[in-house]
């Protein structure tokens, strides 16, 4: 084995590809037809986020080993509450940005090694590479080496880094950003499935969709944003198919400089691709414009494979394809279907804020439990329970919180887990991923609920099946073609792909390697 290769589709949903499975005829369809899929595969932590997903998939361990428990939390510190990024690090200020105007960017948070570590610790001529738009997505899939880990920073339209990897950019990506980037930076977004192919997903407009107030094709730049600051003018870009062309671009051309897999060594190549997400959020998982991304994705992902036939030779890579979450469907089509949803609307989550404010600010020895009684009111909210308690009796007897969330669990439609399990998995001591995080305690929302922070859209971060179950796919080297119904974990993969490159792992791990062969 010369090369090892994780691939994240952020928001990527089994359904996706079992729906769509007649139209691929790229990288989705040789992953369908030579890889051994997982049908069954779960991100098994509560607080499902762009930042624990990756984590979990790189390291083998839940939130409560590797310490990323959202994209950002409540940090317990000496002097009080504070609130950290998944990867911010002031130590290590941004290489290649325009401006040096927001937080550094590392690993520092993150408590484990990861499936990159344990290649550079068994070949130390091994060559590490992570790309992807978004920091939290690169970052966590480099465990903590510092190799050539590269993203794009908020109103940029190029890749950057960190002083935590390299002093600045080499050449390479600096002859990228300037004479390639630009060709993937374009204001319009066509159309460019056939009228058989637009069959296949909803009609261009419903209910629910087009957060940014234009919900059909084409979608054009000048159409969607309100003036032509940067910052404006990039948040069109990410919410395009275009980053992932990007990103598998200058992937191509991290293969081609540091020669990954033709050195008689062991790579690593870890990818992020960010659209699915964005788009999903936008226009729901089941849109035109997801559709048309996923097509874009399945050629870009047929050249990768090509890439990685030449590059190592057939046998000589093995890849693993999964994706950090999954999310809700737009609450909308939830009710058409008969489901239960709930739109919350920013005017109920004031007052539930207000609230807690109010009880709070009492100071009253039962303002806690207060708290939860007068939170669990409001329709959406069917749960408020005690983290603290959880983590507390983590290494002890069954509790009767534990039974009264097991039953609870039972009684919720979707859910298909254990509530104490899924909040354990996902809790690390002194950070909470709330805004209740400085009482220690968690939110369970009712099945279907979508915080008012989007309009239109819909969004991912609960307990249920619907933002736990990803696809798992491996292909490669030591893959034969199959299916398995077996309920599995995300926490599997990184084990897998160190087990079938023969690379030892840490024994304390949350995940095991799994059988690539029928």
């Amino acid at each position: 084995m010369r090369l090892v290769v994780l691939v994240s589709v952020d928001q990527l949903l089994p359904d996706q590809l079992e729906k769509y499975d007649s139209l691929f005829t790229g990288g989705l369809r040789r992953l369908r037809d030579e890889g051994f899929r997982y049908t069954q595969a779960e991100h098994r932590f509560a607080w499902t986020k762009t930042a624990p997903g990756h984590a979990t998939l790189a390291t083998g361990t839940y939130p409560c080993g590797h310490g990323i428990v959202s994209n950002d939390w409540w940090q317990e510190g000496a002097e009080g509450w504070f609130e950290m990024y998944a990867v911010g690090d002031s130590e290590s200020p941004l290489v290649g940005v325009s401006a040096p105007r927001q937080m550094g960017r590392s690993p520092a948070n993150l408590a484990r090694s990861g499936l990159a570590d344990w290649i550079e610790a068994a070949d130390r001529h091994a060559r590490v590479v992570s790309i992807s738009r978004k920091d939290r997505a690169a970052i966590p899939m480099a465990g903590r080496t510092t190799g050539h880990v590269y993203w794009t920073a908020p109103g940029e339209t190029k890749f950057v880094t960190s002083r935590y990897y390299r002093r600045s950019l080499p050449d390479w990506v600096r002859r990228f950003n300037d004479n390639s980037m630009p060709s993937f930076v374009r204001s319009k977004w066509d159309l460019e499935l056939s009228s058989e192919q637009q069959a296949f997903a909803r009609p261009d407009s419903f209910p629910g969709e087009g957060d940014r107030g234009i919900a059909t094709f084409p979608h054009v730049m000048a159409d969607e944003v309100d003036d032509n600051t940067t910052p404006e003018l990039h948040e069109w870009w990410v919410d395009s198919p275009f980053p992932d062309e990007a990103v598998l671009a200058l992937a191509r051309e991290a293969i081609a400089e540091l020669e990954l897999g033709r050195r008689g060594t062991l790579d690593y190549l870890a990818l992020g691709l960010s659209s699915t997400d964005e788009i999903g959020h936008d226009f729901g998982p089941h849109s035109l414009e997801v559709l048309d991304n996923l097509m874009r994705l399945d050629r870009l992902l047929g050249e990768l494979l090509d890439v990685l036939d030449t590059a190592a030779g057939p046998g000589g890579w093995v890849l693993a394809l999964s994706a950090d979450h999954g999310v809700l469907p737009l609450p909308e089509r939830r009710w058409d279907n008969g489901l239960e949803a709930h739109r919350v609307e920013r005017a109920q989550i004031r007052s539930a804020r207000a609230l807690r404010d109010e009880i709070l600010a009492d100071g009253e020895a039962d303002a806690i439990d207060r708290l939860a009684e007068g939170l669990e009111r409001f329709e959406w909210i069917e749960r408020v329970v005690s983290a603290e308690r959880l983590l507390a009796d983590a290494a002890g007897d069954q509790t009767d919180l534990d039974a009264d969330l097991r039953e609870l669990s039972e009684n919720l439609p979707g859910l298909n887990g254990d509530l104490g399990v899924l909040i354990r998995n996902s809790s690390f001591s002194g950070r909470f991923a709330n805004d209740l995080g400085p009482m220690k305690l968690a939110l369970i929302f009712r099945p279907g609920t979508l915080l008012g922070y989007y309009e239109k859209g819909t969004d991912h971060g609960s307990p249920y099946w619907y933002d736990r179950h990803v696809p798992v796919i491996f292909m490669g080297g030591g893959v034969e073609p199959g299916l398995s119904d077996d309920r599995v974990s995300t926490a599997d993969v990184a084990p897998t792909l160190a087990d079938l490159a023969g690379v030892p792992f840490p024994p304390d791990l949350d995940g095991r390697p799994l059988r690539t062969r029928p």
